[in-house]
């Protein structure tokens, strides 16, 4: 603990930069792997509409994330700066505000979305018959997107004190889980696109209690403590506030493709046939994930200016 600080202190900023930055990128991409892996496995399915689904639900998928992301950076960057002026107390009072923030969120987000989630699932564009596929997949993610969200956050947290390579390591275990267990769930116990959410959730449960293990091994030098929740005005705005973080850099990095899909999917040309809409869907999940990959290396590169 106290090597890792004097290094964070004490050494030189290029070198700094490079052994934080590094992990930093390789986690962004490995993020990208979840889609990526989800696509391949329900494309062998053989199934458009179920492709098409994946598609459908990927916004709100990216938005789920992307407010885990939204705490984490910010936090990330308070509490960087805290531990540099020495404030211990108040840079574990900004992890822990964060962390149950996230929890606290994640759980009005499931509470509001899931009851409604077929009139949501419109907005996005299902149609008829992608929507039996979209409402399986997006069940499971929404009522489990706790865990996706405290993921993100804790993952930013982390390598606010220098837990770079740990939080690559969380990533890259929750990744490697959603491999092996998608052909498992969605061909050996023929669960189609319902295995591949279920795989998914379970990847990120694991990278998430490996995360945990961080704080509850005394890894860290900020610990989680209820005790040290404020949720005032102050702290909210020391989080949020764009000028000292780059959370607004991240979150526009990613709204990209997320606005992009929302506009495929509402705007399917009616001349397509009744299979058009599938067709586009199940395309424009290739090219996201050509994207995705592309912009989160960017958005690992803006983690440089923390």
């Amino acid at each position: 603990m106290d090597k890792r600080s004097k290094f964070m202190g004490e050494e030189n900023i290029k070198k700094v930069l490079l052994k934080l930055s590094v992990p930093g990128i390789i986690g962004m991409l490995i993020t990208a792997i979840y889609n990526i892996v989800d696509t391949l496995f329900i494309g062998m399915m053989n199934d458009t509409s179920a492709i098409g689904a994946v598609s459908v639900a990927f916004p709100l998928i990216m938005l789920i994330g992307s407010v885990g992301q939204m705490f984490g950076v910010g936090a990330n960057s308070y509490i960087s700066r805290l531990l540099g002026s020495k404030d211990h107390d108040k840079a574990e009072s900004a992890a822990s505000t964060a962390f149950i923030t996230t929890i606290l969120v994640a759980l009005v987000f499931t509470i509001i979305v899931l009851p409604n989630l077929e009139p949501v699932l419109k907005v996005f564009g299902a149609t008829k018959t992608i929507m039996p596929y979209a409402l399986s997949y997006g069940k499971i993610m929404v009522a489990f997107s706790v865990f996706t969200m405290i993921n993100m956050t804790m993952n930013n947290m982390i390598r606010a004190e220098g837990g770079a390579t740990f939080s690559m390591l969380a990533l890259s275990l929750g990744a490697i889980i959603n491999m092996i267990l998608d052909p498992i769930f969605i061909f050996t116990l023929n669960m189609g696109i319902e295995g591949a959410a279920i795989a998914t959730i379970a990847g990120q449960v694991i990278s998430t209690v490996f995360l945990l293990s961080y704080y509850f091994r005394g890894q860290c030098q900020v610990h989680l403590k209820l005790s040290k929740f404020e949720p005032t005005l102050e702290m909210y705005s020391e989080i949020f506030q764009n000028r000292h973080s780059d959370t607004f850099k991240t979150s526009s990095c990613e709204s990209i493709p997320r606005i992009d899909q929302l506009s495929c999917n509402g705007l399917r040309r009616p001349s397509c046939g009744s299979n058009g809409g599938e067709y586009e869907g199940a395309s424009h999940v290739f090219l996201c994930d050509i994207w995705i990959p592309a912009g989160l290396h960017a958005s690992g590169w803006l983690q440089l200016w923390c």
